[in-house]
This record gives structure tokens, sequence and C-alpha cells, in this order.
């Protein structure tokens, strides 16, 4: 298992090897932005990503987070890793844990975790 982070975008990814249904896969956590006149302000980024439940076609993505309360929810954007296409996008989300379905078997997947505040 591999962990990295990139500070000036204050993500972090997590990357499995050796799972059943897949090789590998990554998730990272962005921070959102909000944009106050004159200002961009920094919203905290989910901490603690986990996956988790992987099968051929889905898995579990949980996380923390400790950020304002005014967020209003996550997205969950997820594509083959370098596929030349446009990421799928599950938006909405309001707990901290989703399974993403529809996978394909055997394939590696980039997943992000945004969050999304209400202004």
């Amino acid at each position: 298992m591999k962990c990295s982070s990139q500070p000036s975008f204050g993500s972090s990814s997590l990357e499995l090897e050796g799972w059943q249904a897949a090789d590998s896969a990554e998730v990272s956590a962005f921070r959102s932005y909000k944009k106050v006149p004159r200002f961009w302000v920094v919203v905290t980024a989910p901490t603690d990503v986990q996956i988790s439940e992987v099968t051929a076609t889905s898995v579990r993505l949980e996380w923390s987070y400790k950020g304002p309360e005014d967020l209003q929810y996550y997205v969950i954007q997820y594509k083959p890793k370098n596929a030349n296409q446009a990421f799928s996008e599950i938006s909405g989300i309001i707990t901290m844990y989703y399974v993403v379905r529809a996978l394909s078997p055997y394939t590696e997947y980039e997943f992000y975790l945004i969050t999304v505040n209400n202004n």
C-alpha cells in the first residue's frame, strides 16, 4: 500500500495493490473552495479515506470530516485510471461513506472525493 499527499491542494491519495478484483485503486480527497468577496476560503479536505468491501464491480469508500459545519454534501468522481474519458460523478452524498457500483472488473480506477459547502 502506498500513501502520498499533495500539500498545495490539501489532497491525499491511497493506492492499494494486490486486490482480488483489481490491480490497484487511487483515492484522493480534495479541499473545496468557497468564494467570498475578494477572497477564496479553503474548506478542510476529508481525511482518513478508507477503501473496503472490494468486489469485482464495486468498492466502499469511507472517510472522516472535521471541517466547518457549513458542509452541504460530498461528490465522488471516478474513472478508469489513465483512461481518456470524462470522470463519472456521484453528487449529493450526505454520509461519510458510499459504495460505488457498476465498475468494470479487473480495472484500475481513480477516485476523487470532494467537499461542497453552502457558499
